[in-house]
């Protein structure tokens, strides 16, 4: 075993380019499918989370302009959180504005929500602190703002307790911010940022009453439809119209969209797999014309043996004739 081990070992390092060749290519096609794999799951990972930073993991409860049927309300959100499975539910009103700081400006969404923005939208500060009832209840013109927004008018995303006008659909005033929400990474935003203005977040109650949505969270996303359907029954009852609401389960849709995810990935790894396949064929046929060489060495060296012995034999055959026959002695 030993001296077949030490052979083979003269033999690859015979030809080290070769041997060189073939091992980075059994290692780069191994890596690429490793690394599909890796960086697919990690994605879809990363996605999700930048779903749920805006708000596109439960259910989002709109009325239909067309039904004439009165806007959501406080009340409606009292209804909503007493269905089974709904586990937070908050208003939001959202409206277009822009927001001024020195001689800086920039066109913004301005977004009322509630103080349950945590848990309904995923909401997380970098620093400061959520807007809470108190806010709520008093119509303080406090605001949460995004770092990327801070850094564009202050400069630096440490801005709080600074303030900044912001004007909209019913707000005007002074604003003071109280917290900052991380954008750095987003996916979503580097490829959709003219579509996607940096949002401004202030306490619902100081927009209005009227909310544009209420978003709900539920505590089991596999009966999230079922759940969708009895929000969609139990306000329209309360409305006095049917289909006057609607209920969009966004954890359906993300749902959706992590399945199409799920599919790339594989079609990814059945790319890298068979690049994988193609560098096994070619190691094959280098490994075969190597055979076929040391076969025709082997061969060469069988013929040479051979004539060698058949040489040393019809020597020795001549010598043994050419002596002179031994003479007996009297």
């Amino acid at each position: 075993m030993g001296n077949l081990i030490l052979g083979v070992i003269r033999q690859l390092m015979r030809h080290k380019w070769r041997t060189v060749m073939i091992a980075l290519t059994v290692t780069v096609g191994v890596m690429a499918v490793a690394i599909i794999d890796i960086v697919g799951d990690a994605g879809i990972v990363k996605f999700n989370n930048e779903l749920d930073s805006l708000g596109i993991s439960g259910i989002s409860v709109t009325v239909n302009a067309k039904s004439g049927v009165t806007p959501l309300n406080g009340d409606d959100i009292k209804q909503i959180s007493g269905i089974l499975n709904v586990k937070s539910a908050m208003g939001v009103i959202k409206t277009k504005g822009n927001v001024k700081f020195a001689d800086n400006e920039k066109d913004v969404s301005v977004v009322g929500i509630g103080e349950n923005s945590r848990d309904t939208i995923s909401l997380e500060l970098k620093e400061g602190r959520y807007i809470n009832e108190v806010d709520i209840k008093s119509y303080s013109n406090v605001c949460l703002v995004e770092d990327s927004l801070a850094i564009d008018l202050y400069g630096s995303s440490n801005c709080i307790g600074n303030k900044v006008d912001i004007k909209s659909t019913g707000v005007s005033g002074k604003f003071e911010i109280i917290g900052v929400i991380p954008t750095e990474g987003s996916i979503l935003r580097s490829v959709a940022d003219d579509m996607m203005k940096s949002n401004v977040y202030i306490p619902y109650s100081v927009i209005g009453n009227g909310f544009s949505s209420i978003a709900v969270t539920v505590d089991d996303s596999t009966v999230s439809d079922t759940t969708a359907r009895e929000i969609e029954r139990v306000i329209g009852f309360s409305k006095g119209s049917k289909g006057s609401v609607n209920a969009n389960d966004m954890a359906f849709q993300r749902d959706r969209i992590t399945n199409l995810l799920d599919i790339i990935k594989q079609l990814l790894t059945v790319i890298g797999a068979t690049s994988l396949f193609v560098s096994s064929l070619s190691i094959m046929t280098i490994m075969l014309l190597t055979v076929k060489e040391r076969t025709y060495e082997i061969g060469i060296k069988k013929s040479i043996n051979f004539g060698l012995k058949r040489l040393r034999g019809l020597i020795l055959r001549r010598s043994v004739q050419d002596k002179p026959p031994k003479r007996n002695r009297l």
